[in-house]
């Protein structure tokens, strides 16, 4: 998790990560011990204002997707494919990309969860495709606000696939626009994205994929 996020300051990670990570990746080159990068799509009382700042993945009623963390009443919120938060995972990856390069590390990072883990919430019950950012654009792309998907075992062939297409592209342009930014500006790295196959069912498929952008 990520707290007290800062979404105007940069760099995005302070100096107690900076240091700890320096640290971190200088040992393991030092044993010959390679790394790879995530960053959770969870943060703890990120900037969210909707509709100026929309961070937050929301429920058809509006509801925001959160998670107890067991730290006092904090909550971790799910997060949203919007610009701002785009804008913020890139420099966080390129920042932290920077960190294992200094280290003399090859640059390995990874798209996780945020390609399949979606809840299911609110009243009624719908899976967490409907905030501001992502509203407006389904208006635009449809021409009418998106179908109510309920559950994760939601018929997908709704409106000929449409719906279903539109959340597809958004989160291919997320993931894409991230990757994009970082290895414009980190030479040689590799950006993997981690399907759900590959952590519940390992056996039957490949274990990554990695993904260099030209």
């Amino acid at each position: 998790w990520t707290f007290g996020l800062d979404s105007v300051t940069r760099p995005v990670l302070n100096r107690a990560a900076v240091d700890w990570h320096t640290d971190f990746f200088a040992l393991l080159h030092a044993a010959g011990i390679g790394a790879c990068v995530s960053f959770s799509q969870e943060l703890v009382r990120p900037p969210d204002d909707p509709p100026s700042a929309v961070w937050i993945q929301r429920f058809a009623d509006g509801t925001p997707v959160v998670t107890a963390t067991g730290y006092s009443d904090l909550n971790s919120s799910q997060i949203a494919w919007g610009a701002a938060v785009e804008a913020y995972m890139a420099q966080a990856y390129i920042e932290m990309g920077t960190l294992m390069q200094t280290a003399g590390l090859p640059v390995r990072l990874q798209f996780g969860e945020v390609g399949w883990w979606f809840q299911t919430g609110g009243s009624p019950a719908s899976m967490a495709f409907y905030d501001a950012d992502t509203a407006a654009a389904a208006v635009t792309a449809l021409g009418r606000a998106l179908a109510p998907f309920a559950s994760p075992t939601s018929a997908a062939s709704v409106n000929a696939y449409a719906d279903a297409n539109f959340l597809r592209a958004r989160l291919a342009g997320y993931v894409a626009a991230v990757q994009a930014t970082v290895l414009a500006t980190l030479s040689g790295a590799l950006f993997e994205v981690l399907w759900p196959l590959d952590v519940n069912d390992p056996v039957t498929a490949p274990l990554c994929l990695y993904v260099d952008l030209p």
